[in-house]
């Protein structure tokens, strides 16, 4: 009997202890926005592409992030028909958030000497499915282009530029560490507010109240709340967390200081950099930018903060880097763009990452007319093959490929790296095991303890009976 036990007990133990699965932590998939052809912004314009060399480097197996880092020279050879001289006015779009535009290196050349431009920002690209390639496709036509190549200032929505708001600063005065909340009642529904020093803020709809808080420390000494459209009458309330219970801290002293102050010289100050944001110069100088951000925020959010703001002027957008070259009459000329691209990662259907890379040659339609157009790709020794081109490419001997088009093809140029020539059905069967290991694992745990406990109660109900038998027996 007690042997019984014993193999009873240990075949409970291995049933039901719990055995851990590993899985990758990382994304299996990171989109990058397309690169976008050089084009013009006069509808009439005069200047041909007689020529464009296209060149995609990687040859320095640069990565970044979760993508593959791309030297990228996209070279013009242009001619102006017209007997006489002009200026044509041109833009380089792109995609990106403010700050990156400084990672891209960007260079703009004309006959091999640097052409200064001027950077306008243009919509949100968010504001479209950015995953989906014909939606961003469809803004980078010429009209959207010139509306955002423009002076007029931004008119907004939920402010205006001469609006005066109230300023409260609550100073605190504590020798403890601890949390504070500041708790107010608006009486309109609409009213606009922003809160700097906060880390989390609440609201109540029934009662249209709401409560910005933060932790007190020797650091943060102070909460701003500015309200928009009326005066309000704030509540503080001192507090701590003992084993998960709110206790009421009575014991610290604060002030608030009530001021009058335009809001635009109030947003100025609030959104001034400070040591742990972006350091001040890489912020643009386009003030348009930061009055459309804040007019997004105070349309989406209840309570407007910094971190709002940032996110908003963080997502990606059209930038256009606009100049202007002057062609004598019959001039030719040679334009070249230079500047880092990267590729959009998946993993989903193999063991290492493919690197996609779109670049929209529509734009070029633009022109008076184009021609002889070669694109070349020069892989890494890491991703030496092009995995898939949606456009014609010949391998040389060399290992880079090499695609000559007469016209401008009617496809958008589109193509994936990857480490080995092809993906084989062997690769991809591992994969799917790979990613779906834990789902396995689970389903074949579980059934294995559904066995391992059946089979338990058949010992039980064994030893039962044959205890039974033995008792039988005895008598």
């Amino acid at each position: 009997m007690r042997k019984f036990m014993v193999i009873l007990i240990l075949l409970l133990i291995v049933i039901l202890y719990p055995v851990k699965a590993l899985a990758n932590t990382g994304p299996v998939t990171w989109y990058e926005y397309p690169d976008i052809s050089l084009m013009t912004i006069d509808e009439n314009t005069s200047i041909v592409v007689e020529k464009e060399d296209l060149h995609f480097d990687f040859s320095e197996d640069i990565s970044t992030g979760f993508s593959m880092v791309g030297k990228v020279s996209a070279k013009y050879f242009m001619k102006n028909t017209e007997a006489k001289d002009i200026v044509a006015p041109m833009v380089f779009p792109m995609i990106q958030n403010i700050w990156a535009r400084e990672d891209a290196h960007i260079e703009v050349l004309v006959n091999g000497e640097p052409q200064s431009y001027e950077v306008f920002y243009g919509k949100n690209a968010d504001e479209t499915n950015h995953n989906d390639k014909e939606l961003v496709e469809e803004k980078v036509e010429l009209k959207d282009i010139l509306e955002a190549v423009t002076s007029k200032p931004y008119e907004p929505i939920n402010f205006s530029y001469n609006d005066i708001g109230t300023l409260y600063r609550i100073h605190f005065d504590s020798k403890e560490d601890m949390n504070v909340e500041a708790k107010f009642t608006l009486d309109r529904a609409g009213s606009k507010i922003l809160s700097k020093g906060n880390n989390s803020y609440g609201y109540t709809g029934d009662t249209n109240e709401i409560m910005v808080g933060t932790s007190m420390n020797w650091e943060n000494q102070s909460v701003e709340v500015f309200s928009l459209n009326e005066e309000i009458n704030l509540e503080i309330i001192g507090f701590n967390y003992d084993n998960s219970k709110v206790e009421v801290v009575d014991d610290f002293a604060y002030e608030i200081e009530e001021v009058k102050i335009e809001l635009l010289e109030y947003y100025w100050g609030f959104l001034k950099p400070d040591e742990s944001n972006y350091n001040s110069s890489s912020w643009p100088e386009d003030q348009d930018l930061y009055y459309e951000a804040l007019d997004q925020a105070l349309e989406r959010n209840r309570v407007v903060t910094k971190d709002d703001i940032e996110a908003y002027l963080s997502s990606p957008r059209y930038i256009l880097l606009s100049y202007d070259v002057p062609f004598e009459a019959l001039d030719e000329k040679t334009l070249e763009v230079r500047y880092h691209t990267l590729g959009s990662m998946d993993q989903t259907k193999t063991l290492e990452p493919t690197y996609t890379y779109d670049y929209f040659l529509h734009p070029a339609k633009c022109w008076k007319d184009f021609k002889d157009l070669t694109i070349k790709i020069t892989p890494s020794k890491t991703y030496p093959f092009i995995l898939n081109s949606n456009l014609e490419l010949i391998k040389e001997n060399d290992g880079s490929y090499v695609g000559k088009f007469e016209t401008l093809p009617n496809e958008d140029l589109s193509f994936t790296l990857y480490s080995k020539e092809k993906v084989t059905t062997i690769e991809r069967i591992k994969r799917f095991i790979s990613r779906n290991f834990y789902y396995f694992g689970f389903i074949g745990g579980s059934f294995l303890k559904f066995l391992g406990i059946v089979s338990v109660i058949s010992l039980v109900v064994y030893g039962t009976l044959k205890m039974k038998k033995k008792q039988q027996g005895l008598k």
